[in-house]
């Protein structure tokens, strides 16, 4: 099995090396042209994978990679292929990168290269700088990958990500070894002969083409999904306080009205609103401004039931819905969340602290027709008699006008019918 595994011809792996590269980059940039929000990252892959495919061409020119200056182009273009592709990964990843690495990288494997002109000169020596550099480049990005998407990914998935470059640069590493190791006339064998360690080294790139360019979509599919997931996090959510937010309030409005008109239990409002806060700010701030209405928010989060749902409505005015709550119970849920805040005193520092008061408008939705708009209306009333009356206190809204139709209507009397 083996005997035969070395008989395959060099060139033909070649081929299929520069020929899986072709296709990788020109569909990376095909996609770099279609999908205008990645198209930087897109467009590093593809790039990496054509210059890696003008390396492979040169590979296979044995009368130019003989020579001193093809070496070293040769090797040049795989290191920047290898950086191309890193750095294409970290834009995508918002990891740091630079010229640096290339730069030092470079230096490294031409500056040995050029040093085996010299008669004392050691060709493998030149060889092994290149071998070394590349399982550096790559082991190293490896880990940063992995480490990177510890928070998105399982470990499973990071390691299946991080495969490709971890057995390849393994490999690289094992070659620079060999090639101090073994013989000259064994070690320096690139594409003279299809000796063992180049066929199994060109197998292992081919591979590992394909896999890094798998890996790669995986990468970008699993980074759409966790911007997705993000951006619709932050549309629902109050950055400063991570309470839900004033639209995710209406949907959720939406769907206890839509239940309500299913013959679903009453549900309630609170309008809250965080007393003098305006003369606050100027006292204090707005970095401490800020950091008092973050207080409020957790501690309204503390104290408000499981099933409560408590959102930042806007400015300094909080609201939370009420699932399945009469107006009785959600004065009582309101008196509650009033007295948490006031008797939770603020941290200005300098061991400085204030007390923060709310008024608290409450309204319950008992009628069918009742949109809404028109309950957060009712309850916003009620929150200004609230703060009419003295602020820190609760108010409880007024009964809907009796012209929208009862949300319960009476079954009809089948003899009137007749």
């Amino acid at each position: 099995m083996f005997s035969s595994l070395f008989t395959i011809d060099l060139m033909t792996l070649l081929r299929l090396c520069a020929l899986t590269a072709l296709l990788f980059g020109g569909g990376m940039l095909l996609a770099a042209a279609a999908f205008p929000r990645d198209r930087i990252v897109l467009a590093h892959i593809g790039a990496s994978n054509l210059i890696f495919v003008t390396a492979m061409v040169l590979v296979a020119e044995r009368d130019y990679l003989g020579s001193l200056a093809g070496s070293v182009v040769l090797a040049a273009l795989v290191v920047i292929s290898i950086h191309v592709w890193n750095r294409g990964t970290a834009i995508l990843l918002h990891l740091r990168h630079g010229l640096r690495e290339p730069a030092v990288a470079l230096a490294l494997v031409v500056l040995p290269m050029l040093a085996t002109a010299f008669p004392e000169g050691d060709p493998r020596l030149g060889g092994a700088a290149f071998f070394g550099v590349v399982a550096w480049m790559l082991l190293r990005h490896a880990w940063q990958l992995y480490d990177a998407l510890r928070v998105r990914m399982s470990r499973l998935l990071r390691l299946a990500v991080i495969a490709p470059k971890l057995v390849l640069g393994g490999f690289a590493l094992l070659r620079a070894m060999a090639l101090m190791i073994l013989p000259a006339s064994e070690s320096l064998a690139f594409v003279d002969e299809s000796g063992p360690l180049n066929v199994i080294l060109f197998l292992i790139i081919f591979a590992n083409l394909v896999g890094l360019n798998v890996a790669f979509a995986l990468l970008l599919g699993t980074n759409l999904a966790h911007t997705a997931e993000k951006l619709h996090y932050q549309s629902r959510h109050d950055l400063l306080t991570t309470l839900l937010n004033r639209r995710a309030l209406q949907e959720m409005l939406d769907r206890e009205i839509a239940r309500r008109s299913r013959g679903g239990p009453a549900f309630s409002l609170l309008l809250m609103d965080i007393d003098h806060f305006k003369c606050f700010n100027d006292a204090h701030g707005h970095l401490l401004g800020d950091a008092a209405l973050i207080h409020v928010a957790d501690t309204l989060r503390r104290v408000a039931r499981t099933e409560d749902i408590v959102t930042r409505f806007g400015g300094e005015e909080f609201c939370a819905m009420l699932p399945a709550t009469g107006p009785e119970e959600a004065l009582l849920a309101a008196e509650r969340l009033r007295q948490a805040i006031a008797t939770a005193p603020f941290d200005c520092g300098d061991q400085t602290r204030e007390t923060i008061t709310i008024s608290i408008g409450v309204a319950t939705h008992e009628l069918a027709s009742e949109s809404w708009d028109k309950l957060i209306g009712r309850a916003d009333a009620a929150l200004y008699a609230a703060k009419a009356a003295g602020r820190n206190g609760v108010s409880r809204a007024a009964v809907p006008p009796p012209e929208l139709v009862p949300l319960l209507k009476p079954a009809r009397n089948p003899e009137a019918a007749h």
